[in-house]
């Protein structure tokens, strides 16, 4: 029984025929072959690592989401510091912080 890769080889040996048959193809042929070859890769590769059932995308963005509220770098956090930073430029304190 093979294990090996067989994605990855079928991919390999796809794009080696593809590029026996675009050996004597114009440059911009050739480019936009293999430019949306990896656009289609690209999205293959971002539907494998992040879930597609409803139920479990839900719960990555909520996993996520709280994992960059914990490290502090949420959107939340990062608007935060960008408005205490537009402030403490433009010279606009509270009374707290005199």
């Amino acid at each position: 029984m093979h294990t090996g890769r067989p994605l990855l080889t079928s991919i390999a040996a796809s794009l080696g025929g593809a590029a026996e048959a675009l050996g004597g193809a114009p440059w911009w042929t050739t480019a936009t072959f293999f430019v949306l070859t990896l656009a289609t890769l690209a999205v293959a590769v971002v539907q494998l690592v992040f879930p597609q059932k409803s139920e479990h995308r839900l719960a990555w963005w909520r996993d996520r989401r709280r994992h960059q509220q914990i490290r502090g770098t949420g959107p939340a956090t990062r608007s935060r510091r960008a408005a205490a930073r537009s402030r403490e430029e433009s010279g606009d304190h509270d009374e707290a912080d005199s």
